[in-house]
């Protein structure tokens, strides 16, 4: 069964019904014209009407849910009569799945006919979220209304069988089989999705085989088709296919798209290929005639950060203030990351300071990546002035800023500061999680003599807190409780254990990190906050 109306849908209800009137009078005013109406749809709409589509048009491409509603609304209260095309744009306009149902199921109560087009429409909100069931379920209320699906209708529910747990190619298929059934001839955009679900599982083979299928249809493969094939590319960071795919679309006369030539990027960007990108990003003006966005940029400016590779990433930024474009957050962020990669806090500090300086409002994610840098680079003093300066500017700290302030203590054994920092992170309201016991652990896993008790009360209260222990957590717990009694716990638990590790030739008891830690803590305090942890750093 649907679900209530959504905060969205309450809210907007209440905001029309300061200028309306109640959500009674106004849903009697649907229902007594609901007759005239139906009338309405099947003769040409009134000038009114068509004037008001236009407008309620206008709100539903942007998703405008709030302002769809109230002309809607307010074009009843005036006895316009609301047609076909006002029901599928007002369904289409809902951001929310389950409000486009709302608005379906209302308009069916009322004694209103939506046309298959507004049935679709709530069909392809739920595919757009990945929910088939939802879907589905709107293709089977417009068969009970004596409609028939159209080969549209069909469309954005292939696109949803490639999300997790939709089914997949195997559902795919049985869509085609029933539009087969039903009549009705699959279209390029229906293709379109049975191919994407192919090439996301990999299957080629079958990619080829429905290609094929295509053209003796008399089907051409659109850019849509070879945009969801390149996608696919993505998750398996295959550039040579991706860019085999881009040269048959050209052979086909297919002309790339620059959102085609930007999932391209981003093939590159996840294989690590910044030659790759760097190319393409020269090609796609030079070959194709079309101009980079700020997205092909950043795409870009992303594989050099996965390298490290500063000088082609600055190389990049420059192109990108060249083409008239100015650097956005996350452009500035790419910058930091790469310094992060290439273990230069300094720089990334820096370009921390150009971005607060570009009047670019700061954000969390660009802070924790420059304390990262600094954690990279062993810089304290460095990383809680970056915290203190975080804190100035009023940037809430996430569970991410409190394991990276926490990461460089814990690799150093000094458990009191890493239990005080994370104590912080709970008190701001952050449960700890895989990460923040990943932290202790690896605290209690380098300080010598090993807290043994405090390791088992802790690992046994993270188990009873449902947190799952990784490899991580495992390894460390192992290392301070050994083999056989950190076996006895998790079997006592119910949780995973790791195998033995083989001791190495030559290895002895109390070498490395125990016989220096204590030295190395003490040099840490120096450098390091009070613990009281208003968490602000050293003078």
């Amino acid at each position: 069964m649907p679900r209530p109306p959504s905060r969205l849908a309450s809210s907007a209800t209440a905001a029309i019904g300061r200028g309306i009137g109640s959500t009674a009078n106004r849903w009697s005013l649907v229902t007594r014209s609901a007759s005239s109406s139906n009338q309405g749809m099947r003769k040409e709409s009134s000038p009114g009407t068509m004037k008001y589509n236009r407008m309620i048009d206008v709100c539903s491409k942007t998703h405008d849910t709030l302002g769809t509603e109230l002309l809607f609304f307010k074009m009843v209260r005036e006895r316009e009569e609301p047609d076909g095309a006002t029901h599928t744009l007002l369904i289409s306009a809902s951001v929310d799945a389950w409000r486009s149902w709302e608005w379906l199921r209302r308009f069916r109560d009322s004694g209103l006919d939506p046309e298959v087009s507004a049935h679709s429409a709530a069909a392809g909100a739920f595919a757009r979220v990945g929910d088939t069931t939802g879907a589905e379920r709107c293709l089977k209320l417009m068969r009970q209304a004596g409609l028939q699906p159209r080969t549209w209708s069909y469309a954005p529910l292939l696109q949803a069988c490639q999300q997790p747990g939709s089914g997949g190619a195997q559902r795919a298929e049985e869509l085609f089989e029933e539009m087969k059934t039903c009549g009705l001839a699959p279209d390029a955009s229906c293709y379109a999705g049975l191919l994407a679900c192919y090439a996301g599982e990999g299957n080629w083979t079958a990619v080829d085989e429905c290609l094929s299928d295509m053209r003796l249809r008399g089907l051409q493969p659109t850019g849509a088709c070879f945009a969801g094939l390149i996608n696919a590319c993505v998750r398996t960071r295959d550039v040579a296919r991706a860019e085999k795919l881009v040269g048959q679309a050209v052979r086909e006369g297919v002309e790339p798209t620059l959102s085609m030539l930007n999932v391209l990027l981003k093939v590159c960007q996840r294989a690590g290929d910044t030659s790759s990108a760097l190319r393409w990003l020269q090609d796609i003006p030079r070959r194709h005639g079309l101009t980079p966005n700020a997205t092909s940029f950043n795409t870009v400016l992303a594989a050099c950060g996965s390298t490290g590779d500063m000088a082609k990433a600055q190389e990049t930024l420059q192109q990108l203030a060249q083409s008239g474009r100015k650097p956005d957050r996350y452009s500035y962020t790419t910058m930091i990351q790469t310094c992060a990669k290439a273990k230069r806090s300094a720089e990334a500090e820096e370009w921390l300071h150009r971005m607060l300086d570009s009047d670019i409002e700061p954000d969390v994610t660009a802070f924790n990546v420059t304390l990262h840098a600094c954690v990279q680079n062993e810089e304290l003093g460095r990383l809680w002035r970056i915290f203190d300066k975080m804190k100035a500017l009023g940037v809430s700290p996430s569970a991410a800023t409190f394991t990276t302030l926490a990461l460089p203590y814990s690799k150093y054994g000094d458990v009191e500061r890493v239990e005080g920092i994370l104590e912080d992170s709970r008190k701001a309201g952050f449960l700890p999680g895989v990460r923040e016991y990943s932290c202790l652990f690896s605290s209690y896993a380098n300080v010598w003599p090993a807290p043994l008790k405090k390791a088992e009360t802790a690992f046994r209260e993270m188990v009873a807190a449902g947190v799952e222990p990784n490899e991580h957590v495992l390894r460390f717990l192992r290392k301070v409780l050994g083999h056989r009694r950190t076996e006895r716990l998790t079997t006592e638990l119910g949780t995973a254990m790791l195998p033995p590790i083989e001791p190495r030739s030559g290895s002895t008891k109390g070498s490395g990190s125990q016989q220096n830690s204590s030295w190395i803590a003490s040099q840490l305090s120096r450098l390091a906050p009070p613990l009281s942890l208003g968490l602000s750093g050293p003078a």
